[in-house]
């Protein structure tokens, strides 16, 4: 089932009708999820306006990895989730029934120190997470907020070809600095 837009990026229906929302506040079971909202808390604190940790803490969510990287995706350069995210989401344009959105946020590997990183990563329509840049990510988690194509492609031509919107802070200021422009987004 597609994702229905929503405020902020996008809310995901899933195939057991359960919805997936934005709501960062909700109860926290998993520790990794209570790790990236204090860590993204810390960061907010320190922001002058309305920054990438401050629309991750109001408009992000968690996402489940896929199992297993499927066959389409192809794993790309270490440390270039950026690249690796937007060049995998420009291939599945056009696909039927292959439809993934471009996802922002921080992701932590369950396997060592669990350390937030600033990360990219698609999202199928079932709202599962496909990392096309880290290996063995089906235990890792995901906390981010999910682009529409569109955008992602208009903010790449406005970036001239630089990937990445929330690490991108002038692009940021130009386009998205506000809790209602990320509502259009």
């Amino acid at each position: 089932m597609p994702p229905n837009e929503a405020k902020g990026g996008i809310d995901y229906k899933l195939e057991s009708g359960r919805e997936m929302k934005n709501n960062p506040g909700a109860e926290k079971t998993d520790p990794l999820l209570t790790t990236a909202i204090d860590y993204l808390t810390f960061l907010a604190e320190s922001e002058r306006t309305f920054g990438a940790a401050t629309a991750l803490l109001k408009f992000g969510h968690q996402f489940e990895p896929k199992k297993k990287l499927p066959a389409w995706a192809s794993r790309g350069a270490s440390r270039q989730c950026f690249a690796n995210a937007t060049k995998v989401l420009i291939s599945r344009i056009g696909v039927s029934g292959g439809e993934v959105y471009y996802t922002e946020g921080y992701a932590i590997s369950r396997v060592g120190i669990s350390v937030p990183i600033q990360h990219a990563w698609l999202v199928d329509k079932k709202g599962m997470a496909i990392d096309p840049t880290w290996t063995d990510s089906s235990e890792d988690f995901y906390f981010g907020i999910t682009f529409r194509t569109q955008f992602v492609l208009q903010m790449l031509d406005q970036a001239n070809g630089m990937c990445g919107l929330l690490v991108n802070p002038p692009l940021m200021r130009r386009q998205y600095s506000t809790a209602e422009l990320v509502t259009r987004i």
